[in-house]
């Protein structure tokens, strides 16, 4: 055989096993896929998961893990085996800057904090207290000051004028003085000398006529400076209840006036005479 033949022959076998093996290449590349992929997968290995952090109230936002495609993704039973539990530790980072986790921890708190005025009581040092029978009154000495001296338990006679019940006149006499205060309908008070004596007739005067009464008419002390004071006369009218005597009273002087409490079966009238001639009544039930 000369060498043109050989040549030809070997090629002619060279040619139909190249066609034998041609068809298979088809059939292999799927298997050279899944091997690539696997390699790679395992070249890049599992990612850590990151630890959540968490600051002041912020919360992080979740992280999207990318899915692999469908045609690389190993079976769910595989996948599920290989995870494990993952624990979540909250420490402060830097994950937000210095200055937002600042900003953010002042923007909570202040919305926490609700500011709650507190009532502080006012309270006055005096070196001499108000008498006890006198505690009932509400803020006596921030109203009239700090008392000048001791509590006088005298008499004390009171009668109310004009209509009532809501009176708004009244005279005042304190035994231990000879005064009558005569709490005029204007809101101020005026002092007089109680004149009258048990010699003298129980009514000085009837303007009314007929058979004098009291009431309508004061009579004794009150009704004496009434007869004979035409302008208190008009200012304070008639009486609708006789004149009487305080069960129990009290007066004591203070920095700005003297209040007098009259104590009268239920009910406690405080008179409050005060030094620059003006006066208030307060009745407590």
């Amino acid at each position: 055989m000369d060498l043109s033949t050989s040549i030809h022959l070997h090629s002619q076998r060279h040619g139909r096993a190249r066609s034998k093996a041609l068809p298979r290449l088809p059939l292999l590349l799927p298997i050279l896929l899944i091997v690539l992929a696997g390699l790679l997968l395992t070249g890049c290995g599992r990612k850590e998961l990151p630890i959540a952090t968490v600051v002041a109230s912020p919360t992080a936002a979740p992280v999207e893990t990318p899915s692999p495609d469908v045609a690389t993704m190993p079976a769910a039973t595989s996948v599920a085996e290989s995870l494990t539990p993952i624990q979540v530790t909250v420490v402060l980072t830097d994950a937000l800057g210095p200055s937002d986790v600042v900003a953010s921890a002042a923007v909570d708190v202040s919305a926490m904090v609700t500011q709650t005025p507190v009532a502080v009581e006012e309270t006055i040092d005096c070196a001499l207290e108000s008498d006890l029978d006198l505690a009932g009154y509400p803020n006596l000495e921030a109203e009239m000051g700090c008392a000048l001296g001791s509590a006088l338990t005298g008499a004390v006679g009171f009668n109310e004028f004009g209509p009532g019940p809501d009176y708004t006149k009244f005279m005042v006499w304190l035994s231990w003085e000879g005064n009558i205060y005569v709490l005029l309908p204007d809101g101020t008070w005026e002092a007089f000398p109680d004149t009258w004596t048990e010699e003298m007739p129980t009514f000085a005067c009837n303007p009314l006529g007929g058979e004098p009464t009291s009431p309508p008419l004061p009579r004794r002390g009150f009704g004496k400076l009434w007869c004979e004071n035409a302008t208190i006369r008009d200012a304070m009218g008639t009486i609708e209840v006789e004149e009487r005597l305080c069960q129990h009273a009290v007066t004591q002087e203070f920095e700005t006036g003297r209040v007098i409490g009259c104590f009268e079966d239920a009910t406690i009238r405080y008179y409050k005479l005060f030094n620059n001639q003006t006066w208030e009544a307060v009745v407590q039930p």
